[in-house]
């Protein structure tokens, strides 16, 4: 009977974590004011888990490593000399915290690899009603007509739907996800819902040219070729999945008309000449020249966290009304790292990326090093770690797949 009770009181833990990592599943269909809730939900049963149990020890090492992208931006906030508390940064960043955090409370319960696949199907799910609420306000709005169909319209639009409402990068960034997670299950599923998830996809690549988001396009074949590559024993096979996904993405590159437009501005010489407000390339070159200016006043210890930004403002000055009216971010992780926290913080988050698909590829969790290497190709052309959306969903996935099925052997001192 006791047995009998304490089996249920595990099994009843099992489900309510569950339900609290699918959660992250339907992250796509939050509105944005509710993005933090998974994460909230998280820390406090983590907490509840780890202060139930009579023995508690606490990760500490890992914990460090894997929340060290705030604490070194923290940190640079003095060594920089700024002083300056950019609270907006502050509270946005906390994710990088608290997510890991959590999952170093559950170092001593398995992520069971059921529940793994189970977030995996919700995400898929998700990012499925996503695209089909898409097309309907689309479809609504005349833009599949022949004056209307301009990938502009698009990612306007979808910047106008109710609750949904987020930016096209990042709805880019959950349909190439889903994806990437599609390939990484195809060979587990039945062959009926092989069917299934083909045709799902199908509206999920369609969505994704829509929006054209070159950098999200690019991540996602290379992040699945490699997967295939480092998965895949049969090298006929291999080759054979990996040529037809290069040529069905150089096809829709080359012929669907909004992705065809946007990636023929990378071969426009007056890209790189001048600045060309209609031209998303020809914006980031010249904040690139921008950025790469400022970081040449202070290349060592960086401006301090919040006044990388700033700093480009203030080139953006001499340089565009437009660039300085928008204050774009450098649209670059990288850059902005290195704005904000000189030299040391573009290591650690260099390094962070780096020891993590290393770790990965050693314990062979190849679905996590293709999914670092896809976030790491995003962070060449967007400030990833600069907006909640995108730090949830780097260092939740990154956590997930590094705690599935590992309970962590901590030193006895």
């Amino acid at each position: 009977m006791i047995k009998t009770g304490k089996n249920k009181t595990i099994l009843t833990d099992d489900r309510i974590l569950l339900c609290s990592i699918c959660l992250f599943g339907f992250f796509p269909l939050l509105p944005s004011r509710l993005k933090g809730l998974p994460v909230l939900v998280l820390l406090i049963l983590a907490s509840y888990f780890f202060f139930k149990k009579k023995k508690r020890k606490f990760p500490t090492r890992e914990f460090l490593r894997l929340s060290s992208l705030f604490f070194v931006s923290f940190l640079s906030i003095f060594y920089t000399g700024s002083f300056f508390f950019p609270k907006n940064k502050i509270e946005t960043s906390l994710s990088l915290v608290i997510v890991p955090l959590a999952f170093c409370l559950l170092h001593y319960k398995k992520i069971k690899r059921s529940f793994v696949f189970f977030l995996i199907k919700c995400f898929i799910l998700s990012t499925t009603i996503l695209s089909i609420i898409s097309l309907y306000f689309y479809y609504d709005n005349n833009l599949f007509k022949k004056g209307g169909f301009r990938v502009n319209s698009f990612r306007k639009l979808i910047l106008e739907i109710p609750i949904i409402n987020d930016h096209p990068i990042y709805i880019s960034l959950y349909l190439a996800l889903s994806l990437l997670f599609s390939i990484a299950i195809f060979s587990i599923i039945n062959n009926n819902k092989k069917i299934i998830l083909i045709i799902i996809n199908l509206i999920n690549i369609f969505h994704l040219l829509l929006l054209s988001s070159k950098g999200v396009i690019i991540g996602v074949l290379i992040s699945s070729v490699l997967f295939l590559i480092l998965k895949l024993k049969n090298k006929r096979n291999k080759l054979i999945l990996v040529f037809l996904i290069v040529s069905m993405t150089l096809l829709c590159i080359m012929y669907f008309p909004n992705t065809s437009r946007r990636f023929r501005e990378l071969g426009i010489k007056s890209t790189y000449e001048k600045l060309e407000i209609t031209n998303s390339t020809s914006l980031r070159i010249f904040v690139y020249k921008c950025a790469i200016e400022k970081i040449k006043t202070r290349p060592i210890l960086g401006h301090g966290w919040g006044k990388g930004d700033s700093s480009l403002i203030d080139c953006y000055k001499d340089k565009s009304d437009y660039l300085f009216k928008q204050k774009l971010n450098s649209h670059n992780q990288f850059l902005d790292y290195y704005l904000n926290g000189g030299v040391l913080l573009l290591f650690i988050l260099i390094y962070f990326i780096y020891h993590q698909i290393i770790i990965s590829i050693k314990q062979k969790k190849y679905l996590l090093t293709s999914t670092i290497v896809f976030f790491t190709i995003q962070m060449l052309s967007e400030n990833i770690l600069n907006r909640q959306t995108g730090i949830i969903m780097f260092i939740f996935m990154i956590c997930l797949f590094k705690f599935e099925n590992q309970i962590f052997k901590l030193n006895k001192k």
